[in-house]
């Protein structure tokens, strides 16, 4: 307070610089300063852990996906190509979607990422084969939901994706079909996941 108080015209100085004034602005702060520690503490002590775990059709797995939420997994029905998991702020499934990208479900991806409002959690993961009907306009669905590697998606490769409808990515991972088990996994106060 008192470099802040050196900088400041000289009348104001004087002005605030009374014992009672620098009493009240010095109370002011330190109220600022618990809540402002209090509300860091809030969000982070709920921090949620997510994870994708994927795996294309050639490697030892013969394919896989897996969505967890704080350790547990979610019991969703899987099925070949993207498979997409949105999740609302405290960790509970939204809605969930598979989608046959090896065929001709891209169209259908592309919608569903699409109609999603900015500001909520997207996990993706590729199964067994996501890449062979994979359209540009599913692919730019996909990257507006942060996947800025999903062009780099092999025949049969694993690809896994936590990301913030809007374009921010928290977690990204693409291998080929023969390197193993991507996995994306990300930690996110619900505070900043849009209810």
């Amino acid at each position: 307070l008192n470099s802040a108080l050196q900088n400041a015209p000289p009348l104001l100085a004087h002005a605030v610089s009374s014992p009672k004034c620098v009493e009240k602005l010095e109370d002011s702060m330190s109220a600022v300063t618990r809540i402002a520690a209090l509300l860091l503490s809030l969000m982070c002590s709920a921090a949620r852990k997510v994870t994708v775990r994927s795996a294309g059709f050639g490697s030892p797995t013969g394919g896989l996906v897996e969505f967890l939420v704080d350790g547990a997994q979610l019991n969703v029905p899987l099925g070949r190509g993207m498979n997409v998991a949105v999740l609302q702020s405290d960790g509970t499934l939204r809605e969930f979607g598979v989608f046959d990208t090896h065929e001709n479900d891209a169209e259908a991806l592309a919608r569903f990422l699409q109609g999603l409002r900015p500001g909520v959690l997207v996990m993706i993961g590729a199964n067994d084969e996501a890449k062979g009907g994979l359209t540009a306009e599913a692919r730019e669905a996909i990257a507006d939901c942060g996947g800025a590697k999903i062009d780099s998606l092999e025949y049969r490769g694993a690809y896994a994706l936590i990301g913030i409808k809007g374009g921010v990515a928290l977690s990204e991972q693409v291998f080929s079909s023969d390197e193993g088990v991507a996995e994306a996994v990300a930690e996110y106060p619900p505070a900043v996941i849009e209810r």
